[in-house]
């Protein structure tokens, strides 16, 4: 009589389906670099904080993106600096300083960085290890979090954590762990998906009576 009773209850009301897998760092590194393929071009502010021995640095302003390879960033607080990249060569200019540091890029210079997938010359699933990240790294409880540790030696780049909106997987954060042990995190808002951005925009004129310092390529 038990048996049967239990029985009616479960064609009454049937039981909870099983929950799904959880999704592998794999598979969301997957759906990540697919998503970010269709973007060619983006805008956002960001806020910038530095540790390191004990120190903390925190900066903001504006970020453009432009594939393939270009970038701007412009920083408004606590300074105004400028750090441009047009596919070629990078720029960083501090006017109260009255110097441009120059250096010629190669692909592979771009490649390996932390911003190297945003801008289309890296692969998240190609370049990378992928893992899920714990629960006690630094990120907000409605993010969903990707760690990403370079096959090849990337400069200054032990690995990344990417901040991800938990559904749409949007780059939020992007935290650059170095070998030092110093940690540089970005963290993203107001962000603009394929804006319209002119050319114009990445390129640098180098102004007058200005301090230029040329750095040698890394080899």
């Amino acid at each position: 009589m038990k048996i049967a009773i239990v029985t009616l209850l479960c064609l009454t009301f049937p039981l909870s389906p099983a929950a799904a897998p959880a999704e592998t760092a794999v598979e969301t590194g997957t759906r990540l670099q697919s998503k970010y393929r269709s973007v060619k071009s983006m805008k956002v502010d960001f806020h910038q904080v530095y540790e390191a021995n004990g120190i903390q640095q925190e900066e903001s302003g504006v970020l453009w993106i432009l594939k393939p390879g270009r970038m701007r960033w412009e920083y408004s607080v606590p300074e105004k600096k400028l750090f441009l990249v047009d596919g070629k060569n990078s720029y960083f200019y501090v006017p109260a300083d009255r110097q441009v540091s120059t250096r010629k890029l190669t692909r592979e210079d771009i490649r390996y960085t932390a911003f190297g997938f945003l801008l289309d010359q890296s692969s998240i699933d190609g370049d990378f290890l992928l893992e899920t990240v714990p629960p006690e790294d630094p990120l907000p409880k409605n993010r969903k979090g990707l760690k990403l540790i370079p096959k090849s030696p990337m400069e200054n780049v032990e690995y990344l954590i990417l901040g991800l909106q938990s559904e749409t997987l949007e780059v939020q954060q992007i935290i650059v762990q170095e070998p030092t042990g110093a940690r540089n995190s970005f963290s993203f808002s107001h962000i603009e998906e394929n804006p319209p951005l002119k050319e114009e925009l990445f390129q640098f004129k180098i102004p007058k009576d200005v301090e230029v310092l040329s750095l040698e390529e890394k080899e």
